[in-house]
Formats: C-alpha cells, sequence, structure tokens
C-alpha cells in the first residue's frame, strides 16, 4: 500500500493516491488530469498536484509514510549519452534496476521506437551490477564544532555507526543526514576545531552504500579555513593549447600554511585588446578545503 507515501521534488512534497503496487508491477504516476493519456500503457496513478519535471535536472525522492526514504535520484539531462535524444522527446531509463543507487552509467536514453517504455520493461534493461563504492568526496567543517561529510553515492545505516566515527582525537556526539538522499550528513563533535589545523575523519567497519560495498575512501582530510593573502595561492600549471578534442585546464597551489576555501577562490581571463575582464568563475560550486601543499 502507498496510502501515506510522498514524492519529494525539489523542496515540495506530493503524496500518493491510495493505491497498491504488487511484486514486479509497473505504476505510472502522472497528474491526475493525464491518468487517460497513460491508462493505455498501463496501471496509472493520478496526483492531484504533480511536480514539473525540469530539463536540466531535479532531484525527486520517494518517502513512506514513516518519512523513511525508499527510493531516489537526482537526475541530469547528461545521463541520456545521446547529443540528439537529450533535445527532448525521449525518456531516461535505469539499465539495471537491481542496483538502484548506481545512477552515473546505470541510466541511458531510451532505445524504443516509441520514446520510452512506460508500464513495461526498460528498453536499456541489461546486466549492470553495483560493485563499487567510493566513498567520502568532501569534508567541510560547517563551523568549529560539526562538519558536513559528503559521499559518492547514499549510505546506509550510518546513524547506528556514528559513535565510532572519529576526526582524530574528536568523536562524534549527534548525526544526521543533511540532504534526502543520504549523500550528505551533519556531524557534531564532542571539541573544538582549531584553525588551521588538519584533521582526518575516519569510517569504522560496517559503512557501505545500498549494495553493501565498502568505500574505496573511508578517511578524509580537512580543517578550518582562513582567507588567504596575495600570493598564497598561486597559478602552477597551464595547458592553453591542447590536443584536438582535449580541454584546457588550469592547476593552483596552495604555498601558505592555511586551509583555504576553494569556493572562495574565482579566476578571471582579461581580454588583452579590449581590456574587459570576464565574470568571474569559482574554483569550486561547493565548499572544499585546498590543504597546505
Amino acid at each position: 500500500s502507498l496510502e501515506g507515501w510522498y514524492l519529494l521534488a525539489g523542496n515540495s512534497k506530493y503524496y500518493f493516491p491510495s493505491v497498491q503496487i504488487a511484486p514486479d508491477e509497473y505504476i505510472i504516476l502522472c497528474h491526475v488530469s493525464d491518468t487517460q493519456r497513460f491508462s493505455g500503457f498501463g496501471k496509472t496513478a493520478g496526483f492531484r498536484s504533480f511536480p514539473a519535471l525540469n530539463d536540466d535536472g531535479k532531484l525527486l525522492v520517494i518517502f513512506d509514510k514513516t518519512g523513511r526514504m525508499i527510493h531516489g535520484v537526482d537526475y541530469s539531462p547528461n545521463w541520456y549519452g545521446d547529443e540528439l535524444k537529450s533535445g527532448g522527446g525521449w525518456s531516461l531509463e535505469m539499465i539495471d534496476i537491481s542496483s538502484p543507487f548506481n545512477y552515473n552509467g546505470n541510466w541511458r536514453a531510451s532505445v524504443s521506437p516509441t520514446g520510452g517504455t512506460p508500464g513495461r520493461i526498460n528498453s536499456v534493461r541489461a546486466s549492470n551490477p553495483d560493485d563499487e563504492f567510493e566513498g567520502i568526496i568532501n569534508v567541510f567543517p560547517s563551523d568549529s564544532v560539526s562538519v558536513k561529510v559528503t559521499f559518492s553515492e547514499p549510505v546506509r545505516i550510518l546513524e547506528s555507526l556514528s559513535g565510532n566515527i572519529k576526526a582524530d582525537d574528536f568523536s562524534v556526539t549527534s548525526l544526521s543526514a543533511a540532504d534526502p538522499l543520504r549523500r550528505e550528513f551533519i556531524l557534531e563533535l564532542n571539541g573544538y576545531l582549531g584553525k588551521n589545523t588538519v584533521y582526518s575523519l575516519s569510517l569504522p567497519p560496517g559503512v557501505t552504500d545500498y549494495a553493501g560495498n565498502m568505500p574505496l575512501k573511508r578517511t578524509f582530510d580537512f580543517g578550518r579555513c582562513d582567507k588567504p593573502l596575495p600570493g598564497e595561492i598561486t597559478f602552477n600549471e597551464l595547458l592553453f593549447n591542447p590536443l584536438p578534442g582535449d580541454a584546457d585546464y588550469i592547476e593552483i597551489v596552495n604555498v601558505s600554511g592555511k586551509i583555504v576555501d576553494a569556493s572562495g577562490i574565482s579566476v578571471s581571463s582579461k581580454n588583452p585588446a579590449t581590456g574587459k575582464v570576464s565574470a568571474p568563475v569559482a574554483v569550486s560550486d561547493v565548499h572544499r578545503c585546498i590543504l597546505p601543499g
């Protein structure tokens, strides 16, 4: 029974109608006014209010009536893998439904001549097992007593293991999920983090993704940040003339003893002919520590 369940789309909740789903059954979710359009494809569930599905991506999560996350997807048009189909009219389909939390590489554009497969087996369905979990991809202090830990994919049962998570000599006093898909968590520590001190957060055994994989990266260095002075973050390497098909890149290095937030640094270029300076581009769109060296 899906009674009391809800779909989270962005920051808005949309409650399921009173409907049941049987084992291996498909249900097409849509606005109640569109159920006639889809009824010929299979069983439908009409919502009185239904979210707009943005072309540039959106977070969608299903919760049961107790508020437990059942499944979610933060879809992206980059998953199509087909420039023509990304122009519109083709659905994204999961490749291996036995690996539902394996996102990158487990979705692609439908290959059905009809543009999608509502109500039946996906046209791209194949074996694509989730056998790897990258683990921690970022740790950043929210303040002097708490840190945000970001994982490469959703994590199971982290709350029950929080007492065994360490940040050097600090232990975790509380832990809470910071995003609906359980990829980010806020950890409260039992002490104060000093500025410009590098700490190492380490995970205990037992932390896994939803496929049961152990994290490849289970430790991550971080620290409280300080503002850099001129000359403390420097350009170190430039590729401005790549081979055809390759990309330019800029490398910077932290030559100070400080820890610097990458999201607080931007790069611009200047046109020598006009003197016009381009709009600044942030080094990182999320808070991320650049450690000394």
